[in-house]
């Protein structure tokens, strides 16, 4: 079964919340963390995260997917490249 991510479906404050955490440069997993608590979802539980990055910082599914391995690792090096488009939306 899919989920739609209808723009009514994600909450504004916490995409708001998630685009200040990245003007002040914090890392991914405060980011992740704010979310999943927001939502009250377990930290292993990454998927409804993937539309708030999405929204949040305007990338593709494509682009965020790594976060689900990132996970399990924690390696920054598996989310590079979203890190850099983060980085550079914030500029």
């Amino acid at each position: 079964m899919a989920i739609s991510l209808e723009p009514e479906v994600l909450r504004t404050d916490i995409i708001q919340g998630l685009q200040d955490m990245a003007r002040r440069g914090e890392s991914v997993s405060a980011m992740v963390s704010y979310i999943q608590v927001e939502l009250g979802f377990d930290k292993k539980f990454i998927v409804p995260t993937l539309g708030y990055f999405c929204r949040a910082f305007c990338l593709s599914l494509k682009d965020v997917l790594p976060l689900r391995e990132w996970v399990e690792t924690h390696n920054d090096q598996d989310i590079a490249s979203l890190l850099a488009q983060i980085k550079q939306w914030k500029n």
